[in-house]
């Protein structure tokens, strides 16, 4: 069975279920409540206000007409089961005979809605049900009681209300707090009720509650002592002319006596007296409102028990004659119901053959990717083994080349023979060490983070010129070696020489190597300077084999070279091209190449270099062999745990004419430095006991005087923090060149003595 066929039959069984809880919970939803009629609250709260005012005028038929409408429209809801509609019609109905102080009623309405809410998980509505709650018990004097109830509306409309069910709540809270004097609670609820009227999409309607609320923080401010506040928001009432719902009678009393009570703090007691005499007449009037709301209230009272019997027989009538219009909606609830049911089936077929279709496209898809990895998988494994050739040709024919020297050289007595294996000893060697020296850049050129460029000054000239002389003289294929540089370009740059030089020294000998009895011109052009930079363009050119035109666009990735014919004439890793591009990138530089078959090759490349501004001590220059001469007993002393390292650095440099001593660890080249003083410390980095940057960092804390340059085989941009923490000045890479070990010796003693 297909996975498609899997779905569909687990999809069919999934709707017969749910078509079987449909039918069997059909007719107890339908009994609950037809919550399919639309609720329109604002309809239900206009026609509240009109009973409202019908029911609070002294005109007995007004009043008979608000209780007859307030009685058809329960009916009404009842009968089409409007569960929402009721609910809301409930807690207005609470609202209205709260505030007509009728104190019997309003349980029916709130033991109906609890009811509703038990079948009906809304939490809303019953925070709003707590709130009436709170309201009814605050009319009727349980003030804490009330508290409780509008906390816990407080808590459930926070999370569940809107904006417009968080302004009465907080009102009611800003109340409570003031009336129980924790006056700072109050101002924070009245600032929350005033900010979500101003939110509210119904603010007009509670607009009115905006001077109440500057009353109450007023009157806050005025019991905390702040009377500065207190003026702010009397200032605030001032400006707010709205008018107040059930008159200004009450909001004026209200001002006029803060205004007193304000003056009366600062000491302006003539204002303070005129507002407490309109405070006291407005309260007078206040009083006498409140005399005629009770006995209206009262008699509504009176005239509701009587209506109450009537209300409920014309109720029950309203119930029998809704039964028949129920079957009625029964019916076409059902039809309704199948007209769904076949919607519904109509659309999981759809729906699974979308599904099919989609899963189709996906799968063949990810074969296309798959294909594809392989593709790459194969290229790859491709690659790694044409490069495990050429490092196992490249590793063993200098090696074979040593080994075979190393025999010859055992056994012959000529000495010009001699030479001649040394020279290709040293040859091999170097070659060795060169493809070795390519495989850790190409490692750490990976990654750029660890590289970082060392500048300095350098004479460009000068490079280029030892470059040329070093090809012209190790030629191997009888070509023209020629230079042509720009007398233009500033004498002195800042730049990485070693970096620099492995570029040009890299393609230089590709040039070289491609090109026989030919030539090969290296081109150094200014482009354009001022007085902190200079643009030179570099062309290292050749009339050799050259590259082909669908190659050129792949030779500066790894391992890659034009064929394999080439790679076993020529020789290589296959990895120069690709060190040269990664280092022209830490340059801010890119490499470029134009190329003929059989016509020879240019790469071309700018660099960005800042001028030097410092004149180079010519000074500083000596000649090696007058350095000798001039500083004679120079003390070194050479730390190095290996034995064979320690004989052959030690009769190199007794060789040049220096006097060395030898320390087997860290900790014993620091002893030797107390007790003796040296010109010079060479300092291998890996030893046992102690290790050479804690051994250096001690020495230089000793004897900061005294140059330390590490022989290391590690990379210094790897452990650069190390190098810096340590004080050594240079590192010298492993294997030694034993010139520049003797320069780089006399470069620090020199510079010490001067």
């Amino acid at each position: 069975m297909t996975p498609s066929t899997l779905y569909l039959c687990n999809t069919r069984i999934k709707v017969i279920l749910v078509l079987f809880v449909c039918l069997s919970t059909v007719f107890k939803s339908y009994a609950q409540s037809q919550t399919l009629l639309k609720t329109n609250p604002d309809a239900i709260v206009s026609k509240i206000d009109s009973i409202k005012k019908l029911i609070r005028t002294e005109n007995v038929q007004n009043h008979l007409l608000g209780l007859k409408i307030l009685n058809e429209t329960e009916a009404s809801l009842k009968s089409r089961r409007d569960t929402v509609g009721l609910l809301l019609f409930h807690r207005e109905c609470i609202k209205l005979i709260s505030y007509l102080r009728n104190f019997g009623t309003p349980n029916t309405y709130l033991l109906e809605n609890f009811q509703i809410l038990k079948k009906y998980n809304n939490k809303r509505e019953l925070a709003l049900l707590y709130e009436a709650l709170g309201d009814l018990r605050y009319y009727e004097g349980n003030k804490l009681l009330s508290h409780q109830y509008d906390l816990k509306a407080q808590q459930l409309i926070k999370k569940y209300g809107n904006h417009e069910d968080n302004i009465n709540i907080n009102y009611n809270l800003s109340v409570y707090y003031k009336t129980h004097k924790d006056y700072k609670k109050s101002i924070h609820f009245a600032m929350i009720s005033l900010e979500n009227i101003k939110k509210s999409n119904t603010s007009k309607k509670n607009n009115f509650k905006i001077p109440n609320l500057y009353l109450f923080i007023s009157e806050d401010y005025y019991h905390l002592k702040e009377n500065d506040s207190v003026y702010k928001y009397l200032q605030l009432v001032e400006k707010t002319q709205i008018p107040y719902a059930d008159g200004r009678v009450p909001y004026d009393a209200k001002l006029n006596e803060l205004k007193a009570m304000y003056y009366y703090n600062t000491g302006d007691l003539a204002t303070a007296t005129k507002f407490y005499q309109i405070s006291v007449s407005k309260y007078i009037r206040l009083n006498q409102f409140r005399m005629r709301l009770i006995q209206k209230s009262n008699k509504l009272n009176n005239t509701l028990k009587i209506k109450n019997i009537e209300n409920r027989r014309k109720i029950n009538e309203a119930r029998l004659e809704s039964v028949s219009e129920s079957y009625k909606n029964y019916l076409l609830f059902f039809s309704l119901l199948l007209v769904t049911i076949l919607i519904v089936l109509f659309m999981i077929q759809f729906r699974a053959y979308k599904y099919k279709m989609k899963v189709n496209l996906i799968l063949e898809k990810k074969n296309s990717e798959l294909e594809k990895i392989n593709k790459e998988l194969n290229e790859a494994s491709k690659i790694k083994d044409n490069f495990l050739d050429v490092v196992t040709h490249e590793l063993k024919t200098p090696l074979n080349t040593i080994r075979g020297t190393a025999y010859l050289l055992e056994n012959e007595k000529s000495e010009q023979l001699k030479k001649d294996y040394i020279k290709n000893l040293n040859f091999s060697s170097d070659y060795l060490l060169g493809f070795i020296n390519n495989i850790v850049d190409f490692k750490n050129l990976k990654r750029d983070d660890t590289i970082n460029l060392q500048f300095k000054d350098i004479n460009l000239k000068e490079i280029l010129n030892a470059v040329i002389e070093m090809f012209k003289i190790n030629a191997t294929n009888h070509n023209t070696i020629l230079l042509d540089f720009d007398d233009k370009i500033p004498q002195t740059l800042k730049s990485d020489e070693i970096r620099f030089t492995q570029v040009i020294m890299e393609l230089m000998t590709n040039a070289t190597k491609f090109t026989k009895k030919g030539e090969v011109t290296l081109k150094a052009k200014l482009i354009k300077s001022n007085n902190d930079n200079a643009s030179i363009k570099f062309d290292i050119s050749d009339t050799g084999i050259g590259i082909s035109e669908n190659v050129q666009n792949k030779i500066f990735e790894p391992f890659i070279q034009e064929s394999t014919e080439i790679n076993i004439k020529y020789g290589g890793s296959g990895l120069g091209l690709s060190i040269i591009k990664k280092t022209l990138e830490l340059f801010n530089s890119t490499i470029e190449v134009k190329s003929k078959k059989d016509k020879g090759t240019t790469f071309s490349f700018v660099i960005d270099f800042d001028i030097s501004n410092e004149i180079q001590n010519e000074s500083c220059f000596i000649n090696n062999q007058e350095q000798k001469d001039e500083l004679p007993n120079i003390d070194v002393l050479l730390v190095e745990d290996n034995k064979i390292n320690q004989l052959l650095t030690s009769k190199i440099l007794i060789s040049k004419g220096f006097k060395c001593d030898v320390a087997n660890n860290g900790l014993e080249a620091v002893e030797k430095v107390k007790e003796k003083k040296y010109a010079i410390i060479l300092m291998d980095i890996m030893m046992p006991i102690m290790d050479g940057f804690e051994a250096s960092e001690i020495i230089s804390g000793l004897k900061p005087e005294i140059p330390i340059v590490a022989l290391t085989a590690i990379s210094e941009n790897i452990c650069s923090n190390n190098f810096q923490k340590a004080k050594i000045l240079e590192k010298l890479d492993k294997p030694i060149n034993p010139d520049i070990l003797c320069e780089t010796i006399l470069k620090y003693v020199t510079q010490k003595t001067i």
